[in-house]
């Protein structure tokens, strides 16, 4: 009689296994390209990557789980994906393009996380520092980056937030049949070099009682969700950073404590059962 096995069985099982071939390296490789063919195919244990044009989530997926991971130049079009290795068995991290072009991408994703395909979400935020306008800032459109002092325009950064809430309301809020399904929202807030000195009002904004934050805390549930500072590679940000010359890149150190604390916190929602 055949035994039938869910997934998270069958990749505890496959965990079992790979245990018992510590010792032999080809063996162990083999197992691990079947596991990630078949997790492939069931299309579960996958986190979802959202979050608007220009909040560099693709940087920051490169920069947290694989740098040598490369994708046609240019924005991201289609749901592309990669699979990592935090235990035994893979974990598929799908990249989708913020772009309003292509939304029919993410909402082919979204349709997904309804039918219970994925572990949870990643909603990638900027606090306003997306990077969305030309090189040069003779190629910006009204309102620019920088203001007639130089200095980052605040009103460029309210729109880039008032951008972000419109994007949130289109994936999440106007798709509420998958709010009792999703298991964790982690909002990641992206280019915390950018953002660092005004931590303690960002943090507040996207947190569970923020403008932001209870937007999504409110909906879902018992479903958990939390915020936390992340910083993708400078050299994708250059193109920002460069054009502001007043911003200070904090230290390397900082932004790998700010990168290992988002990592420990994506690890507890991975771990099975949870």
């Amino acid at each position: 009689m055949a035994i039938e096995l869910s997934v998270i069985d069958w990749l505890k099982l496959a965990d079992k296994l790979a245990e018992m071939l510590t010792g032999s390296p080809k063996a162990l490789a083999k197992l691990r390209d079947s596991i990630t063919k078949l997790t492939l195919e069931w299309g579960e244990t996958r986190v979802l990557v959202v979050g608007n044009t220009g909040s560099g989530k693709t940087s920051l997926i490169r920069t947290l789980f694989d740098p040598a991971w490369t994708l046609d130049e240019g924005t991201t079009t289609t749901a592309d994906q990669i699979v990592i290795w935090p235990r035994k068995t893979p974990i598929i991290i799908v990249d989708t393009p913020g772009n309003r072009q292509f939304f029919s991408v993410v909402q082919e994703q979204i349709t997904q996380v309804g039918a219970g395909s994925y572990l949870g979400i990643i909603n990638v935020v900027t606090y306003g520092y997306n990077d969305t306008q030309g090189q040069l800032p003779e190629q910006d459109k009204e309102p620019a980056y920088l203001d007639t002092d130089n200095n980052i325009n605040p009103k460029y950064l309210e729109m880039e937030r008032a951008s972000d809430l419109q994007f949130l309301e289109e994936w999440f809020e106007q798709n509420k049949s998958i709010h009792a399904k999703i298991g964790w929202i982690i909002t990641a807030v992206n280019k915390y070099d950018l953002w660092s000195s005004e931590k303690d009002d960002v943090l507040a904004y996207y947190s569970e009682d923020g403008s932001y934050g209870k937007k999504i805390a409110n909906a879902i549930g018992n479903a958990k969700y939390t915020a936390v500072p992340v910083c993708g590679s400078p050299d994708d940000m250059a193109q920002f950073r460069n054009r502001t010359a007043n911003v200070k890149a904090v230290s390397p150190k900082d932004v790998a404590l700010q990168n290992g604390l988002f990592i420990d916190t994506l690890a507890q929602k991975l771990r099975r059962g949870e």
